[in-house]
C-alpha cells in the first residue's frame, strides 16, 4: 500500500496495515469497555423524590430519610444534588435523594 502525504510517498507492507489496524480496534474496544463500566456505576445509584410539603426544612427531610446519620452531612448531599445555594425550600419543590450508605 502507498499512501502519500504532503508529496511524500510512504510505503506500508499489508501485514503492517493490518497489525497496526488491529492493535488500534483493540484499544478502541478496551476504551468503550472502560466508558461503560463508569455508566454502569452511576446508574446503580438508586435516587427517589421528595415534594417539599408546607413547614419542612432540609433538616426534617434529612432527619426522616436517614434518622440514623448525621443530618448536616445528608444536607450537604441534598444541597448538592439538586444545586442548592442555600437551605430555603419552596412547598411543592420536588427534591432529588440519592441512596444513603
Amino acid at each position: 500500500m502507498v499512501f502519500i502525504y504532503k508529496g511524500v510517498k510512504f510505503r506500508w507492507s499489508v501485514k503492517k496495515f493490518i497489525f497496526n489496524s488491529l492493535v488500534c480496534i483493540v484499544v478502541l474496544i478496551i476504551f468503550a469497555l472502560y466508558l461503560t463500566n463508569d455508566v454502569k456505576a452511576v446508574s446503580e445509584n438508586k435516587v427517589s423524590t421528595v415534594t417539599v410539603r408546607q413547614g419542612q426544612t432540609l433538616w426534617s427531610i434529612a432527619r426522616q430519610i436517614a434518622p440514623e446519620q448525621d443530618p448536616r452531612d445528608i444536607i450537604m448531599k441534598i444541597k448538592l444534588d439538586n444545586h442548592l445555594l442555600d437551605s430555603g425550600l419552596v412547598a411543592g419543590q420536588i427534591l432529588k435523594i440519592s441512596e444513603c450508605e
